[in-house]
């Protein structure tokens, strides 16, 4: 969406369901439950709870549809600031007495806790030395999973998707090293701090894997 146009006045780019695995507001996990929603303001996916509030939108032709927390306040923020103030018989003025009032109601499922330190750099991170989605083992015989990753100052940040705004987890790579090896025609590298294997790594191929190793050696080291 252009970001110079007023919120709602466009329609947005919205995020596919597939790429977030959480909602991008609160964090709490999807589950076939607990659905997505798509805020028809900003375009983001968000939960029940944090997408309870409706608003008229300039692109439906004033239609009232589904808005996230977030955008909630900013659309009556300007919605208050374009009706003038009406002025009552005792001379005093309500400022926005034409805009909507809309109370968000309290779903009763408890949100998914996140360390705060998790929540400080989110899956698509500015500045970061190396990010992009690789399969990960936790060892032999131990199942793949396709996850996305950030390392940023020296720490390994692991999302399940793109989207997310939150990491599941985080590892200081200070003191690790790497180990390439072959299998199946798949280039892979292992993570080891001293003697103990944490992971084992494949990209979609050769080069990725390649930046990903000389990301992961520049990190391991001061």
């Amino acid at each position: 969406m252009d970001s110079g146009a007023p919120l709602g006045s466009k329609a947005p780019i919205w995020i596919p369901d597939l790429r977030a695995t959480m909602c991008m507001i609160c964090t709490c996990e999807f589950t076939l439950t607990w659905r997505r929603h798509h805020c028809r303001a900003c375009g983001k996916v968000v939960c029940q709870s944090c997408s309870s509030n409706k608003h008229r939108l300039d692109y439906l032709k004033n239609q009232s549809a589904r808005v996230c927390d977030q955008c909630i306040v900013k659309l009556q923020q300007n919605a208050d600031e374009a009706v003038p103030a009406a002025v009552s018989p005792s001379g005093k003025s309500s400022t926005g007495a034409f805009s909507s009032v809309l109370i968000s109601i309290p779903s009763g499922r408890k949100q998914k806790k996140i360390p705060a330190a998790l929540k400080e750099v989110s899956a698509s991170t500015e500045n970061s030395s190396m990010s992009g989605y690789l399969h990960r083992s936790k060892g032999h015989k131990k199942p793949w999973k396709r996850l996305w990753f950030v390392i940023k100052n020296k720490v390994l940040y692991t999302y399940a998707a793109s989207e997310d705004v939150a990491a599941l987890e985080s590892q200081p790579l200070l003191g690790f090293h790497l180990k390439e090896e072959r299998a199946d025609q798949m280039l892979q590298f292992k993570l080891y701090h001293k003697h103990t294997l944490f992971y084992i790594f494949k990209a979609d191929d050769a080069p990725t894997a390649q930046k990903w190793m000389e990301a992961f050696q520049e990190a391991t080291v001061l």
